[in-house]
This record gives structure tokens, sequence and C-alpha cells, in this order.
């Protein structure tokens, strides 16, 4: 079985969840470096959907069509 993410997911979501920051970016296609990048301070959203919106909210593009997300714990 192969693995990775499909080509049909691009642009992809990708962030890393601290105890205070969130750092998001953008993948755009398959092999293409992530850009966009944004730092977020976690305590300034409810929760991990309002954080990615508000760094959607800043984004343009196309939206992501998936996401991997990091979230220490």
């Amino acid at each position: 079985m192969k693995q990775g993410v499909s080509r049909e997911s691009y642009p992809l979501l990708v962030g890393d969840v601290g105890g205070t920051h969130s750092r998001f970016a953008v993948v755009p296609g398959p092999g293409a470096a992530a850009g966009g990048f944004r730092t977020l301070k976690c305590r300034d959203y409810a929760g991990l959907a309002e954080a990615i919106g508000a760094y959607l909210a800043q984004c343009e593009g196309p939206r992501p069509l998936a996401a991997a997300v990091a979230v220490a714990t």
C-alpha cells in the first residue's frame, strides 16, 4: 500500500501546536516548500479550530483541502 498524501489533498495545511504558540503554513503541492508561515498565540483563541480559522483568514490563494497538525501533549 502506498503511503503519503495524495495529489488530491493539496494544498495542505501544516501546523505545530504547542502550549504557547501555534505555527501554521501551507504546502501548495507535492514536493513544494511550505509557505505563508504564521505564528499565533494560543491564548488568543478558544481552540484549534479558531486558530486555524484565523490563520486561513490571513491567507491568499486556494484553501487547503487537508491538514497535518502536530500537537504537543
